[in-house]
């Protein structure tokens, strides 16, 4: 799959560290539900790389998570009708530094979630090929 295939469906990534009650929401840094003031916690990007059958691989900054964390993953269309929301947790199987970067992607396996959701939305990026 090619990562470029999301650039055309805009997405929404929420991302919950339930082991270290660390979250990241619209872009900044929250610590046990308090927002971060720090300039370096605003403007952080969570980007989808890639779907598998029961895993996705994602972008996120450095230093979010271990191997093993619980992860709550929330993943919204913005231009996509219709509208497909899917909230699933996670647990981390590898943390992969990006080179250049201060991210890092990171392979979730989906624990629970809804299968119908799930469903659409790896349709929605497996039948778009490379034309997206």
């Amino acid at each position: 799959m090619n990562p470029n295939d999301f650039d055309s469906v805009h997405l929404k990534v929420t991302m919950t560290n339930n082991t270290t009650r660390t979250q990241i929401k619209e872009g900044v840094l929250y610590f046990g539900g308090t927002r971060s003031t720090e300039k370096h916690h605003q403007g952080l990007e969570l980007k989808v790389l890639e779907l598998e059958e029961a895993a996705m691989l994602l972008d996120i900054p450095s230093k979010l998570c271990a191997i093993g964390h619980n992860l709550t993953v929330q993943i919204e269309t913005l231009n996509h009708q219709p509208k497909i929301v899917l909230t699933t947790s996670t647990k981390v199987e590898k943390i992969t530094p990006s080179e250049g970067k201060q991210t890092e992607q990171i392979l979730v396996k989906l624990v629970q979630f809804d299968e119908q959701a799930w469903e659409s939305l790896k349709e929605l990026f497996w039948s778009s090929g490379s034309d997206r």
